[in-house]
């Protein structure tokens, strides 16, 4: 019997914590292979333990036995081992912690909601990539009504990515680097800032565009007050430190070159084929000679042709946003100043290489995946 109600007691934290990231009870049966009856009688049963907090749906982890927690972590929501081969690629110096969420492609970001407001929670400037993801992120903490859960200091977001060329939509609006900063210090803050703007600034300059075009172009962007404010710039009267070399987070998605064992370009990173389509890079080149990109930043294959290299390390300086060294510099700070540093959010197998890679440079501090990634990752270390 005491065997059968210690397992009853797992199931019932771990239908809690998936209540607390947001989950209807229906997500929840589907996940956890239970009815939604059952998933009813455990939340009940959570509530009455002091495990739980309905309204809005929230853990109460100091109430919750340490042998149970860990239980439930190693159970489902954990992969132990996989937090061990990640530390085991990154370098030294940069801690990375992993968080795995059970959810599908469709409710990932949403999902994932949760554990990044409890790592911003940490911070005090947090740097806001462009994307799809994120947009899903913030509009995930945005049903978690996050502002009850900040006291003391504001935390601040800023925008660290200009605008698309080609893919510019109305709906891709939404995902805005400036649009999503400010959409989380309203969040976050209520009325009380305002981040810089980088709308209007465009997120790279092409390679077709050479000499003095170029120069001319990146002048006009030093001149634009917002960019001036988060990155400097030669024309910049400030006499304060830009703000990209003050922040303590990093929210960023991750690209990749294609798919896993395919050529769906859905695959492709909004930003890489932002490139193909500007003819800086062909599909084949891209295929061959790229993981992916964060941030923007194009991390390439090691031991490419000289005028490969080159090509995509002009491509790199093309990108007006924050560069790899923002980006490692970040993830530094990370770990001196207990901060969560460069938080991914990614889901898919397909991923799991360009998530490897940026482990490996350093560049990540804190990641939250999907199982079926986990799963890729967990392949992957076994193949090495």
């Amino acid at each position: 019997m005491p065997k059968k109600r210690k397992k009853e007691e797992i199931l019932t934290l771990a239908v809690a914590r998936l209540r607390a990231e947001g989950k209807l009870q229906t997500e929840v049966a589907e996940q956890l292979d239970i009815n939604q009856a059952k998933v009813s009688r455990l939340l009940k049963d959570a509530v009455k333990n002091g495990w739980l907090e309905i309204v809005p749906p929230q853990l109460v982890k100091s109430a919750v036995p340490v042998d149970i927690w860990d239980k439930v972590d190693e159970e489902y929501f954990s992969y132990p081992e996989l937090k061990e081969r990640l530390n085991k690629w990154s370098p030294e110096k940069i801690q990375c912690n992993v968080s795995v969420i059970h959810a599908d492609a469709r409710q990932f970001a949403r999902s994932a909601a949760k554990p990044v407001l409890d790592l911003i929670s940490k911070a005090r400037k947090v740097g806001v990539m462009w994307g799809r993801t994120i947009c899903e992120v913030a509009e995930g903490i945005d049903a978690l009504h996050p502002q009850s859960s900040f006291s003391g200091d504001p935390v601040r977001f800023i925008p660290l990515c200009g605008e698309p060329l080609h893919l510019k939509t109305p709906r891709n609006t939404d995902f805005s680097s400036s649009r999503l900063a400010a959409y989380l210090e309203r969040l976050i803050n209520g009325a009380e800032g305002e981040p810089p703007l980088l709308s209007g600034v465009p997120a790279y300059i092409p390679l077709s565009l050479k000499g003095a075009k170029a120069k001319a172009i990146r002048e006009f962007i030093d001149l634009i007050p917002g960019y001036q404010i988060v990155f400097g710039g030669q024309y910049t009267r400030s006499k304060d430190e830009p703000l990209v070399e003050k922040i303590d987070s990093i929210l960023t998605g991750i690209g990749i070159s294609g798919g896993y064992a395919t050529d769906d370009e859905s695959y492709t990173g909004s930003f890489l084929r932002e490139r193909l389509a500007q003819g800086d890079i062909t599909k084949d080149e891209l295929h061959s000679s790229v993981f992916g990109d964060i941030g923007g930043v194009i991390i390439a294959h090691s031991n490419l042709p000289s005028d490969m290299k080159n090509r995509i390390r002009d491509m790199n300086e093309r990108w007006t946003g924050i560069d790899r060294g923002h980006l490692q510099r970040c993830a530094e700070r990370a770990n001196k100043k207990s901060r969560p540093g460069v938080i991914v959010v990614a889901s898919g197998k397909a991923k799991a290489e360009m998530v490897r890679e940026v482990v490996s440079r350093g560049l990540v501090n804190e990641l939250i995946i999907n199982r079926s990634l986990a799963d890729g990752l967990m392949e992957l270390s076994s193949s090495n």
